[in-house]
């Protein structure tokens, strides 16, 4: 092996090293500095699905804990990294907001079939709550939000944009796996779970790729995030809709579905209209 070869090789370390420091932070932010020390000291056990009827220490986990994250991204990515943060992916631009305006629209059409088929098939049944408490359903908004932008700013805009100094195809298939261990963290390994994930995980890193902007992901997961927990998943005084009955099944194959759509939706709109615009500019 000639120098040349071996200075590329040293060169490569550096994004690997990169991702792992940054999975250490999320660990260390997640397991130690919240789970073990803020949760308690507030008083609050933080679990997957938090109990937003802890107020308002709930808020404020909610708060701090996708902050922390994404100060964290950016620092890493300022500082270890040496980039602008100009370049980091908080652009905004018409193909962009159209593809956050149609995701949007898909969604919340989704969730209205859904709730219609699961009564109509007997899967479920829901009413509407009769007590909502609002400032426990602002403490779940903060969360679940926060949730989407930490994770985008993070799998997304950072470790994903690391890997692809190795190329496209090892950083996608790379940071669509660490998002998905990430997820199993208290959860069982099952397998229409992990494929789900996979496919979110692969529609949010594509759109990245064709945008270069964080903007749809964080939107996007933020509010399936949101619409999921207020829609379905029971609550008392937080959830706008009391369900009995399983609807997990149903709300994965929801979500395959959107995905799928939605992925075939972006790949329309470059193939046949955006990248047709580009190459007549350039002729």
């Amino acid at each position: 092996m000639d120098d040349r070869t071996s200075d590329q090789t040293k060169g490569k370390i550096g994004p690997a090293a990169k991702v792992f420091l940054a999975l250490g932070v999320v660990i260390f932010f997640a397991e130690i500095v919240f789970r073990r020390w803020l949760g308690p000291a507030l008083g609050v056990s933080v679990q997957d699905t938090g109990d937003f009827t802890q107020w308002p220490e709930m808020l404020i986990l909610g708060v701090l804990f996708p902050l922390c994250m994404v100060l964290a991204a950016l620092v890493m990515y300022r500082v270890f990294d040496r980039r602008s943060l100009a370049g980091f992916g908080f652009s905004l631009d018409r193909r962009a907001g159209a593809i956050t305006l149609a995701g949007l629209l898909l969604m919340i059409g989704g969730f209205g079939i859904l709730l219609v088929l699961i009564r109509q098939f007997g899967i479920a049944q829901w009413r509407v709550s009769p007590r909502i408490q609002w400032r426990f359903v602002v403490a779940a908004a903060a969360t679940y939000i926060g949730t989407g932008v930490w994770e985008e700013v993070y799998f997304r805009g950072y470790v994903f944009k690391t890997l692809t100094a190795y190329g496209k195809v090892p950083a996608y298939i790379i940071s669509i796996a660490v998002f998905v261990l990430i997820h199993f963290a208290e959860e069982a390994f099952v397998l229409s779970r992990i494929l789900n994930l996979v496919l979110v995980s692969f529609f949010l890193t594509f759109v990245f790729d064709k945008t270069r902007s964080l903007w749809p992901g964080m939107i996007l997961h933020g509010c399936w995030n949101l619409m999921y927990f207020l829609v379905i998943a029971n609550q008392c005084r937080v959830s706008f809709l009391i369900v009995s009955g399983d609807v997990l099944g149903a709300s994965r194959f929801l979500s395959t579905v959107l995905h799928v759509v939605l992925l075939f939706v972006v790949w329309v709109m470059y193939r046949y209209c955006y990248e047709p615009c580009k190459k007549t500019r350039v002729m």
